[in-house]
């Protein structure tokens, strides 16, 4: 059988100037995440979300890292937010890659003609203007490809790795996606002139796309199901890949090291919490430029809070104060202040120092302006309780 393999790429990888929103390591309270379920499921937003979606991905588009379709995307999100009367809406250049997807297409040319639907990996490279034409080699896994070697030489190699879709989708999910992820480099070790993998969904809508971080997200989901022994697993798979196949991101290896110590916390696995927490730690305040201070006050607040459940409350205060010292530092005023200086207050108030604890417990309050919010309503209920324990 023989396949025709045409891709027109345009692959510059460059660093440019963008404007781009950024995910953050941090944990929602209940109070929040319960009043917009509500909001969007039978208060003001009922109805609202999904259309907003359907604008988002139908008017727009693929949003790759880089292209104009993500600049289109963040101003239109911008404009949306000032919309609804948000405070402080902005945006901030950030250096990231750029990658360009030009026209692709894959033909089967024997035994019959047949278009095939086919997506190229994100910073793929490209086969050049004339495409490439040759055989074919179908393996089920990387060892039966090992095994065959010799004959994936000047060949298109096509994964199409076995699995019970039907009974476990989920499971299969992330095996697969190893297929996807690292199948070019096995097939070009072999002397393959391209690659491509089966769909790692259980049904299709012919409709391909990718996802780098399939496994983290899946672990987040079963964290979030409170399945906290499949949210380990796919979170050692997602730190497994990262290491091997992409170890310069340094990034996604950090966030699958907190997955881990999050899942093992909640397991109340505290030693092992502890060390997952500090190698992410040791990622993003020694080996990431530039640094994120966000993502570092997030390990920082994590670093502390499973120290003082573990007893060990000289080294959580540690940890607690670095948080508030570097948020407060460089200028972050804001929410994530207010919720590492209600922790720190807490600690103290546990240690029996009153007087430190209202302190912190009166500077949470300075950066909750809003009444109802529940941050500062927890600092008010702080101070409440150190009242009445001083009048007994």
């Amino acid at each position: 059988m023989l396949l025709l393999f045409w891709l027109f790429l345009i692959l510059p990888v460059i660093n440019v100037t963008s404007r781009s929103c950024h995910h953050h390591d941090q944990s929602i309270s209940k109070t929040i995440s319960d009043q917009l379920i509500e909001l969007v499921t039978r208060g003001a937003f009922h109805g609202v979300t999904y259309y907003r979606l359907a604008a988002l991905a139908d008017t727009i588009g693929p949003r790759l890292c880089g292209n104009e379709s993500l600049t289109q995307a963040v101003n239109w999100i911008q404009s949306a937010m000032i919309t609804e009367g948000l405070d402080n809406v902005h945006i901030e250049p950030v250096q990231i890659p750029h990658w360009i997807r030009g026209e692709e297409r894959a033909q089967l040319i024997q035994p019959r003609y047949a278009k095939l639907s086919m997506l190229g990996l994100g910073n793929s490279v490209g086969t050049g203007p004339k495409g490439i034409q040759a055989p074919v080699l179908v393996v089920r896994s990387f060892d039966e490809l090992n095994v065959r070697c010799e004959q994936a030489r000047n060949k298109i190699v096509v994964f199409n790795p076995q699995c019970d879709w039907q009974t476990h989708p989920v499971d299969c999910y992330g095996p697969v996606v190893a297929y996807r992820s690292g199948g070019a480099s096995h097939a070009a070790k072999c002397g393959a002139l391209a690659s491509l993998s089966r769909s790692a969904a259980s049904h299709s809508i012919d409709s391909p796309h990718t996802v780098d971080e399939t496994l983290i997200y899946l672990g987040i989901v079963y964290h979030d199901m409170k399945q906290y022994a499949e949210a380990l697993k796919h979170y050692s798979q997602a730190l497994q890949w990262f290491e091997k196949e992409k170890p310069q991101d340094l990034a996604m290896i950090a966030r699958c090291f907190i997955g881990l110590g999050n899942a093992h916390w909640a397991r109340k696995e505290l030693d092992q919490a502890l060390v997952c927490t500090e190698r992410a730690l040791v990622i993003r305040e020694q080996q990431i430029k530039p640094l994120n201070i966000l993502d570092i006050a997030a390990c920082l607040g994590n670093m502390g809070k499973i120290l003082h459940e573990q007893g060990d409350t000289e080294k959580a205060l540690a940890y607690a104060k670095r948080t508030v010292n570097l948020l407060s530092s460089s200028g972050h005023h804001d929410l994530r202040l207010a919720a590492a200086l209600n922790n720190l207050g807490a600690m103290y108030q546990t240690c029996g120092l009153s007087d430190k604890a209202r302190e912190y417990f009166e500077r949470a309050l300075e950066c909750v302006p809003d009444e109802n919010h529940p941050y500062r309503i927890s600092a008010l209920n702080n101070i409440a309780r150190l009242n009445e324990l001083e009048q007994e």
